[in-house]
């Protein structure tokens, strides 16, 4: 069936193809209350017809879609030749890229560092020499003030080595990573971090309740039992 694209939610058009379908929909979905133990019998009979019918629709549709899905994966298995590739470089070339931003912070670490220590003995040097330059002159007092002076020095930065790319920028991005489930769990059970934080397993939760039933013992989940109906369709 095909459908015209909107912004809103549209009914599927109906083809020739499926117009004995659509027939049929409507006395399959026509739903009226049970007054009488006629009325119980007959939507049965329209629940044995409802199903009859939605078979009908998966014999009918299934192949369609299978045949869909098999054109899908095979777009995405040539897909994924042209992009797995892709991403493995993109790895490397981020791993080549830190690798080297890395080394060059370092050597600017370095090179600061360097920079400072012979500034710093300059300054000294300076300073050891306008001292003993006042203690010769006679004054004593000036060169004891200076001595005790704190020596300042501002160590000019040294420049990154790494160059500017236009268009390449970088910044950080942050995601959770849970180390300990346990202290996560206390943590939303204390009302520290709210219960948003953990989602119940309802395939494990379902599947032990399949097992357990009434006997279902996990605090805070219990087992519901849910009528299950079948009819046989000939």
């Amino acid at each position: 069936m095909s459908a015209k694209t909107s912004t809103t939610t549209t009914a599927p058009a109906v083809t020739n193809r499926d117009s004995e379908l659509a027939a049929e929909l409507q006395r399959c979905t026509a739903v009226r209350p049970i007054s009488s133990a006629a009325d119980y019998v007959a939507i049965c009979d329209l629940r044995k017809a409802n199903r009859l019918l939605y078979d009908k629709a998966c014999q009918t549709f299934d192949p369609l879609i299978k045949t869909a899905i098999q054109s899908v994966d095979q777009a995405r298995k040539t897909k994924a030749e042209f992009t797995e590739p892709l991403d493995r470089a993109l790895l490397l070339i981020d791993i080549e890229i830190d690798k080297y931003e890395q080394i060059d912070s370092q050597r600017q670490s370095l090179a600061e560092q360097k920079l400072a220590d012979e500034m710093t003995t300059a300054a000294q040097t300076e300073r050891a020499a306008e001292i003993k330059t006042l203690q010769k002159t006679g004054y004593i007092r000036a060169a004891k003030q200076l001595a005790e002076m704190p020596l300042e020095v501002v160590i000019p930065s040294v420049p990154s080595g790494v160059p500017k790319v236009a268009g390449f920028t970088k910044r950080p991005g942050w995601q959770a990573e849970v180390y300990n489930f346990l202290d996560l769990i206390t943590a939303v059970a204390s009302g520290k971090v709210q219960i948003e934080a953990l989602k119940p397993n309802y395939t494990f939760l379902n599947s032990a309740a399949r097992a357990s039933q009434t006997l279902l013992n996990i605090p805070g989940v219990r087992a519901k039992a849910k009528t299950i109906r079948s009819q046989r369709r000939s």
